[in-house]
């Protein structure tokens, strides 16, 4: 991600606006959630409107106050644009009217309404609508009747046009049943009563058919059976209330047209201000005069199928039985987050083994001590083992489930056997068969003795997450970065999760630039680390010294790795504007280590000494990166790390954190540009050129071409946007990437690549050569230039005759600072060929600058010194040849820059411009020679008839009818021309003979035995 302007490297990009809200939960015919007791449920989205997206982004190219975009970047000058987004939004909670909302939970974060700006409309019947709809929208204003929700006319969504996943903490019907015990749970005898009744959202069952609830009440309070039940989806009456049932330990009853609720508690139970009395005696005592034969097909005879038992048992296993328990609940302590509590018989499952029932979901328990009773409860019932089946006559037909009776049967040795029946079936004789099950003192009852409650896994969402460090920040070089970007190390302490990261350039306007996603591994050095030399092969490997750091403040930890990995850079770390690779991490002490074989200075980097103290990072993926462009180099930016916790919530605000400042360098734009690979020299025509591999920089780059024995002092020849580069003569060439990304501020490759050149141009007839420096400097000199020795130098630009204390003044010779000169060869080197045509003209020439304050005499051993000009200022210097052409011999043109090539011309002169840019520099011409390279003259002279004493020719060139004399022989030769003779009918003994060649003509004769013949033949006259 980008700030300021963005990347220089891609085209701005400007974030569509969303045109609308993204809906998370709108459900069209969703049932009305029924709620009781409190709990949490998430809202259904009910209405929204007045959406709007607001524009965050700004100017890319000014670098004016506020200059801080948000999105994809762009070149200067161009704009990037993020939105924020808000909407008027109606939430549905439930059925209404409920007491209250109390926490809200927006994603990982807990909140409150106001925070939210959301407002509370409790859901009585008859509600009147929302002000802002009757006011803004009032077609669609509506009450919403008996449903309980919440609005806002301008929920802030931030830059992501979506609702947050909220969840509300409402406290529904009856909440405050059971106040008086501290609790925000609902009574269950209400609960089952409404659920039946209510006239708005029951089951529509008869008030006057549902019996007293009151025993059921207080067996559920006395034994701690609380609930807070959230009905979200359909479902049935008749199965809602049998869970409900099953949770309190009891049974629905039809009695005489009656519904009732009867507990299964068997002990008298006191506590939370309510009594519960169990029944204190059967209604009937049943012996052998009561009971009526069974007819049963396990015990009846094989013969009749008949059994005349009075009572049949069934007894259940004891190894068979249920001996551990376990149901979900919502735990409230942990944001009703689900909690699983278990019962169990340790002494069964030690004999016989864990039987295990399947989990149940109870989610009606918020509080899992209600929860634990339960399913206590639910554990001690698996202790009734003997279930009992008989059957009466009519005159027992009063009797209900739940009722107790007693057994009397000798046969099975029972005498006065409480019971309770479960099941009773209408035979078509009229008779009642019973199924009971065995009344056990204890079983209905929870124990008085509290559980200890499993905490669960508690997460804290609004844990404070506590400032980030102190952040590292600097600047990559190009290699690392490829572009103009700042890098952030930043971490925090242990419920730190990271941070948004928001940036200004004024201190006052803020604009979010992206977020920090866990800890970077960020620290100190624990000890000073010395400077290191660095090798001749240009890798600094140290293994000497250690890196020893400190990285508490992020609990960081360090791994080795090989040497390959450290000269790979792979274990790559920051150390205070140095970069550092190692190979070995040796742990010292929590989270301290030493790292030692070094690579150091990587990224041309300065392996200097660095202090304890002194900022460590590693560099891998923690590192946050920004871009931005080059008009904000030198100017100060403003950094706030608004940090959140390890949950993504308890996020703090900009007013909470103090900004950290930092001045943008540009470092990526004074690192060393790529260095110029796969250098190649190739004939072009008869010229040579160099050329090389382009170089990939987000920079813009030219190539400078140098020649001279080393890059330093060498004399520059020209800088070229692309390969390739026409040579100027033999000699050593270097060539270098070259960059100017602001004004007055040069780059080059770390490392200019060289290429030694010989036979440079493929030569046909070489005129003249004329060597400057051999002849004397024997020109005209111009401006300052004067001859120094075997040099032309450039002197003092200023006159000392107009120094008033010419005598005090330390420097004559440079009196003025060094100024621009000019060398013009003689016109006794002036090349005349005698005829136009295109020539090659080669200059080539050796210069040089130097500090006019440099003293060679000062240097320690100045005779050993393989390069006394190692100081030369030669970027501060400009020679270069010019010429000059003439047509006809006489008239010259203006002076023209010299190009290696071919020049279309009769006559030719050159000469040296030698300039300096820094007066206080030095240009040293050191050589100049100047070659013409004409192309051949033939003549040809074809069936030419000799006579016996011989024929005169005269030169006529190729094709015209005026004679013209040559110039010169070939290879350079300025006598007479070469002369090629073939006889057409030679005879033997013929033998041709040529005299008198001069550069106009000469004479052909054949001789045979010393005597001259007549014959016919081809001449050749080759020259320039």
């Amino acid at each position: 991600m980008s700030f300021l302007t963005g990347s220089a490297k891609s085209q701005a990009v400007q974030a569509a606006a969303v045109s609308g809200l993204q809906l998370q939960s709108s459900t069209y015919g969703k049932g009305v959630t029924l709620l009781y007791g409190t709990t949490r449920i998430a809202p259904n989205l009910i209405w929204y409107g007045n959406f709007i997206a607001t524009p965050q982004g700004s100017s890319g190219g000014g670098g004016g106050k506020g200059g801080v975009t948000g999105g994809g970047g762009g070149k200067s000058g161009n704009t990037g644009t993020s939105y924020t987004y808000q909407a008027a939004v109606a939430l549905g909670l439930c059925e209404g009217p409920i007491e209250s909302v109390g926490n809200v939970y927006v994603s990982k974060s807990m909140t409150t309404l106001a925070a939210l700006g959301l407002s509370e409309f409790n859901g009585p019947y008859g509600q009147a609508p929302w002000g802002y709809l009757t006011t803004n929208f009032p077609s669609e204003a509506i009450g919403y009747s008996g449903i309980a929700y919440l609005a806002t006319s301008a929920y802030q969504l931030g830059s992501n046009a979506e609702l947050p996943n909220n969840n509300f903490e409402v406290a529904g019907f009856y909440a405050n049943s059971l106040s008086s015990l501290g609790l925000v749970d609902a009574d269950p005898s209400l609960v089952i009563a409404d659920m039946l009744s209510n006239p708005h959202y029951g089951a529509g069952f008869p008030s006057a058919r549902l019996g007293n609830l009151s025993t059921y009440q207080a067996y559920c309070i006395a034994n701690g059976l609380w609930i807070s039940p959230a009905y979200t989806t359909q479902a049935q009456a008749a199965s809602i209330l049998d869970d409900l049932a099953t949770a309190t330990n009891s049974e629905f009853v039809w009695s005489s047209g009656v519904l009732t609720l009867v507990p299964y508690g068997d002990q008298a139970i006191t506590a939370n201000g309510y009594t519960y009395t169990p029944p204190s005696s059967p209604l009937y005592d049943l012996g052998e005069d009561d009971f009526m034969d069974n007819v049963n097909a396990s015990t009846a005879s094989a013969s009749t199928g008949e059994s005349h038992d009075p009572v049949l048992l069934t007894r259940q296993r004891p190894s068979d039985a249920i001996n551990s328990i376990s149901i979900e609940c919502l735990d409230r302590s942990n944001s009703y987050n689900p909690a699983v509590v278990t019962a169990q018989d340790l002494a069964m499952i030690e004999q016989f083994g864990l039987r295990q029932s399947s989990s149940k979901q109870m989610h009606m328990f918020a509080d899992t001590s209600a929860a634990q009773a339960s399913v206590q409860l639910q554990l001690q019932r698996q202790y009734i083992r003997n279930t009992y089946q008989f059957t009466l006559d009519q005159r027992y037909v009063l009797l209900d489930p739940m009722d107790i009776v007693t057994l009397t049967e000798p046969g099975l040795g029972l005498s006065e056997q409480w019971v309770r029946i479960t099941e009773i079936t209408e035979n078509d004789d009229s008779s009642l068969t019973f199924v009971a099950e065995e009344y056990l003192a204890g079983t209905g009852s929870a124990p008085l003795y509290s559980y200890q409650q499993g905490q669960g896994y508690s997460n804290n969402y609004n844990a404070n997450p506590g400032n980030a460090n102190a952040p590292v920040i600097f600047e990559p070089t190009a290699e690392l970065a490829e572009s103009l970007e700042v890098w952030i190390a930043v971490s925090g302490g242990a419920l730190w999760g990271g941070c948004d990261v928001y940036i200004s350039t004024d201190g006052n306007s803020y604009k979010n630039a992206g977020r920090i996603s866990g800890s970077a591994r960020t620290g100190v050095l624990s000890a000073a680390l010395p400077a290191a030399i660095e090798n001749t092969n240009g890798q600094t490997i140290d293994v000497v010294d250690t890196l020893s750091v400190n990285l508490s403040q992020s609990e960081g930890e360090l791994l080795s790795g090989s040497q390959s990995d450290a000269l790979a850079l792979a274990t790559l770390c920051y150390v205070d504007g140095e970069y550092i690779a190692y190979q070995n991490a040796t742990l010292t002490a929590s989270n301290q280590y030493n790292l030692t074989w070094l690579a150091r200075g990587a990224y041309g980097t300065n392996p200097s000494a660095h202090m304890a103290g002194s900022l460590f990072a590693r560099i891998d993926n923690g590192i946050f990166k920004y871009s931005y462009t080059q008009n904000y180099i030198g100017s100060t930016i403003y950094i706030k790390l608004v940090s959140f916790n390890i949950y993504s919530g308890g996020g703090q605000t900009l007013a909470d954190v103090l900004p950290y400042s930092y001045q943008l360098q540009g470092t990526a734009f004074s690192s060393p540009l790529p260095d110029i690979t796969n250098l190649i020299a190739n004939y072009n025509g008869t010229l040579t050129q160099i050329s090389w591999d382009a170089a990939d920089d987000f920079r813009p780059v030219q190539y400078e071409i140098r020649q001279g024995a080393a890059w330093t002092g060498a004399q520059v020849l020209g800088r070229v946007a692309s390969p390739p580069f026409t040579l100027q003569g033999d000699g050593t060439y270097w060539v270098a990437a070259y960059s100017q990304p602001l004004a007055g501020f040069q780059v080059y490759s770390e490392t200019p690549t060289q290429i030694i050149i010989s036979g440079s141009v493929i030569t046909s007839n070489v005129i003249v050569t004329y060597d400057e420096a051999a002849t004397g400097w024997s020109g005209a000199l111009g401006g300052t230039a004067v001859v120094s020795g075997s040099d032309v130098i450039t002197s003092g630009s200023g006159n000392i005759l107009t120094d008033a204390d010419f005598l005090g003044t330390t420097d004559i010779l440079f009196y003025g600072g060094s100024g621009n000169g000019t060398y013009e060869i003689p016109a006794g080197h002036e090349i005349n060929i005698g005829r136009v045509v295109p020539c090659q003209v080669l200059i080539s020439w050796t210069s040089q600058g130097v500090k006019i304050t440099d003293n060679i005499l000062v240097v320690y051993d100045y005779l050993g010194d393989t390069d006394i000009l190692d100081w030369a200022a030669s970027v501060n210097t400009d020679v270069y040849p010019e010429i000059s052409l003439s047509q006809n011999g006489s008239t010259w043109g203006a002076w023209q820059k010299y190009i290696a090539g071919t020049y279309n011309a009769m006559a030719f002169t050159a000469r040296m411009q030698i300039q300096v840019d820094d007066p206080q520099t030095q240009a040293i011409l050191s050589g100049f020679v100047l070659s013409v390279d004409v192309p051949d003259r033939d003549d040809h002279y074809v069936n030419l008839s000799l006579a016996s004493g011989g024929t005169a020719i005269t030169f006529t060139p190729d094709g015209s009818s005026t004679a013209a004399a040559f110039n010169g022989g070939p290879q350079g030769s300025p006598t007479q021309p070469a002369i090629q003779v073939t006889i057409l009918n030679a005879q033997t003994g013929d033998l041709a003979v040529v005299s008198g060649v001069s550069l106009s003509g000469c004479t052909v004769q054949v001789l045979n035995g010393g005597a001259g013949v007549a014959r016919n033949v081809n001449v050749l006259a080759q020259g320039y």
